[in-house]
């Protein structure tokens, strides 16, 4: 659950974005698992139909996914050079540095994924 004030924005190259909506001092939690917001589920008890839809939109942490649905978390994009960073899988994520109003939050999506990213970014 994001725990500081955001919005979404199209952000070239990537889609929608997350976007500070507040003042982020360094070391501030913005997001911490809840789970009324943030859906843990076991892999074992997803059925096959719906297996490849948690594999492309939730967060694997191993036995468990973690689907973030209901909040405005699932726009953080990742980034090489984030400026927020998870404290383990499915723990809180604290900002690195400071972050303006307006700034995209990011995370490096090999923190919070068992299996990290496929992808090449620049970002």
């Amino acid at each position: 659950m994001l725990v500081v004030k955001t919005k979404i924005k199209e952000i070239n190259g990537k889609g929608i974005g997350l976007i500070a909506d507040q003042e982020i001092k360094k070391g501030q939690p913005t997001w911490v698992f809840n789970s009324v917001i943030d859906i843990k589920v076991n892999k074992k008890d997803i059925p096959k139909f719906a297996k490849e839809f948690f594999e492309t939109y939730a967060v694997d942490i191993g036995k468990d996914y973690v689907y973030l649905n209901i909040d405005n978390a699932r726009f953080k994009n990742h980034s090489n050079n984030p400026n927020t960073k998870s404290l383990g899988l499915y723990k809180d994520n604290i900002a690195t540095r400071d972050i303006h109003v307006g700034e995209e939050i990011t995370i490096d999506y090999n923190e919070i994924d068992v299996n990290g990213v496929d992808f090449n970014t620049e970002n």
